[in-house]
């Protein structure tokens, strides 16, 4: 794998050292992988993300608990009492194009986030 030189990656599938072949074959039960640790960060979260294609972006839905207090004291766990609320980013590449944290007009947060986009509309 390496850069485009943009945002973007090329892939040598068959591991042959060229990239950009056609009619590659490889075999599907090869167990190489590649981790891509690193190439983003999303910050302190307060339970289980959830991620949406939005076309050319990706949204991630996050938990979060109100102030970095809780997270610095690893009070992480959601509760009737610990409440948060939900962090919407979208991304276009490793580029963070908007975000935005809601806290009125929702159900108080208490767990893992769940989101589906349909019609333009994040539900």
């Amino acid at each position: 794998m390496k850069s485009d030189g943009g945002e973007g990656s090329f892939v040598d599938w068959n591991r042959n050292g060229v990239f950009g072949e056609e009619n590659v074959r490889a075999d599907v039960n090869d167990g190489y992988s590649l981790g891509l640790r690193g190439t983003m960060t999303l910050g302190f979260a307060a339970g289980g993300a959830a991620l949406v294609d939005a076309g050319e972006y990706l949204g991630i839905v996050t938990p979060i608990l109100d102030g970095e207090a809780d997270y610095k004291e690893k009070i992480w766990k959601l509760s009737k009492e610990r409440s948060g609320f939900l962090q919407i980013a979208f991304y276009n590449g490793r580029i963070k194009v908007s975000e935005v944290v809601v806290k009125e007009g929702i159900e108080p947060v208490l767990g893992d986030a769940s989101a589906v986009l349909v019609d333009g509309k994040l539900y």
